[in-house]
């Protein structure tokens, strides 16, 4: 697997090959229902929050960002 910090530089380097797949990766944030072409993780994130039970739901971002980095630093400082 070869691996390239942005696509012109992947096209430059690769343009004798042809028939390789390509794989790019890139983020589309998730308040956008689709970007032209481009699929979200919308839907498998609208679907995992109407899973939660209503108390994990209710704490803000930051409180629940702050709770996680806690029980981590507990795991690894003991």
């Amino acid at each position: 697997m070869l691996r390239y910090a942005d696509l012109p530089q992947a096209r430059t380097a690769r343009q004798d090959r042809t028939g390789d797949e390509w794989r790019c990766r890139f983020h589309v944030p998730i308040f956008l229902e689709s970007a032209g072409d481009c699929g979200t993780t919308r839907p498998f994130l609208e679907a995992i929050l109407l899973r939660l039970p209503a108390d994990l739901r209710r704490a803000s971002v930051t409180e629940s960002t702050i709770l996680e980095i806690r029980w981590l630093e507990g795991r690894l400082h003991g």
